[in-house]
């Protein structure tokens, strides 16, 4: 929520991302894999490189968060 309030685009950002995830194959977060030095990941797509930073930081946050609370229990496709 403070995020959102920082910054207003931030919920517009997350639904990007959701869509850019989920339309083709159903929600696997494989958006949200960084890349390695052995393999370029969909994140660095150029079809994903308008995605927002910011949003990637709230479901970052978001999944920490659950982490806290809940270990192990929530994976990243579920946030």
């Amino acid at each position: 929520q403070s995020k959102q309030m920082a910054n207003p685009t931030t919920a517009a950002g997350v639904l990007r991302i959701f869509f850019h995830d989920c339309f083709v194959s159903g929600c696997d977060a494989s958006v949200l894999i960084a890349p390695t030095h052995y393999a370029k990941s969909e994140k660095d797509a150029d079809i994903n490189h308008s995605l927002p930073g910011d949003a990637f930081d709230a479901v970052v946050r978001s999944k920490l968060a659950l982490e806290l609370e809940c270990p192990g229990v929530v994976s990243c496709a579920d946030i």
